[in-house]
């Protein structure tokens, strides 16, 4: 009997413990350091659902707003529509999306997009290594590169007033001002 009350401790012991490295926190990189603002934004390279190559240095003149997310991360699931409707009705001031998955199949990318019906561009950062550039700690984390490739905010996580806050920003930034660090 009490080998079994042992094993039955050692089981629980290794599913909570199998539990808690899949929590948010630890599919997140550690950081290399934090994405400053007004210092350049990290250079990357990364690849996309469709085999194309995308590098930050795509978007030169152009203001982007880099997410990084995962299709399990509830915040990101909520976000991304307000990020993808704000991309869209700025595009003609010159702002892209960049949604940049950490660490996920392409297969489980694509039928996530599907399901919310969102057809947008997604580079894969399957190893983090862009993630641990920017300093990523939380998903999501949003990163306003402006049009000379400088970091002009860093957000960590979604609020309800997300959609307003971008604006906000974005309207500074084609306005020629300079924006600020919210966790």
């Amino acid at each position: 009997m009490r080998r079994i009350i042992i094993l039955g401790v050692a089981l629980l012991v290794g599913i909570w413990l199998i539990m808690v490295r899949r929590t948010p926190q630890s599919d997140c990189p550690p950081p290399d350091s934090m994405a400053e603002i007004g210092q350049p934004a990290p250079a990357f390279a990364l690849s996309d659902l469709a085999g194309r190559q995308v590098s930050l240095s795509d978007f030169k003149g152009k203001v982007v707003l880099l997410d990084f997310w995962a299709t399990w991360c509830g915040p990101c699931r909520a976000a991304m529509p307000v990020l993808v409707a704000v991309a869209r009705e700025y595009a003609d001031k010159g702002v892209r999306y960049v949604a940049v998955n950490l660490r996920e199949k392409p297969e489980v990318i694509r039928r996530y997009l599907k399901g919310a019906q969102l057809e947008i561009a997604v580079p894969l950062d399957q190893y983090g290594s862009v993630a641990r550039k920017y300093g990523v700690r939380g998903i999501p984390t949003m990163v306003i590169v402006d049009k000379d490739g400088v970091v002009q905010k860093v957000h960590v996580g979604s609020s309800p007033g997300l959609k307003a806050e971008l604006r906000r920003t974005l309207d500074a930034l084609l306005a020629g001002k300079k924006a600020e660090a919210t966790e």
